[in-house]
């Protein structure tokens, strides 16, 4: 039981220095919940839940929504999707987002398995 907390303990502390869900101290919701949530976008239509489950994976341009699996069903809280908000405005103003845990290259740009095979050269693999 002490390793359990040990583990709520590294993860309180870290959480903020690299984008991760804090479970101690962020209030979980679903997916569902979220979607529930947000605002009524295209013709007064909610927003669906698989849109959601888009924005976990695969993303929207490369920035992923933050979850966490628990008991098999997606959670994220209100500061990760603050976090992805901020992160997709940031690349839409050519800013750089803060500390971003998720590469906000595109996988599908051009010379990008290029500069991962160079990358990869000069790192000797």
């Amino acid at each position: 039981m002490g390793t359990f907390f040990g583990l709520i303990l590294i993860v309180a502390f870290f959480a903020p220095f690299c984008g991760v869900i804090s479970v101690a101290n962020e209030q979980l919701l679903t997916l569902s919940q979220l979607a529930k949530r947000l605002p009524r976008h295209r013709n007064d239509r909610p927003v669906h839940p698989s849109t959601c489950h888009r924005w976990r994976s695969p993303g929207v341009r490369g920035v992923r929504l933050e979850c966490l699996r628990i008991g098999g069903i997606w959670h994220t809280s209100w500061q990760a999707f603050q976090r992805f908000c901020e992160r997709l405005t940031a690349l839409e103003d050519g800013t750089s987002a803060s500390a971003s845990p998720v590469a906000t290259e595109r996988v599908g740009d051009e010379g990008h398995q290029d500069r991962v095979e160079r990358d990869l050269r000069e790192r000797g693999a």
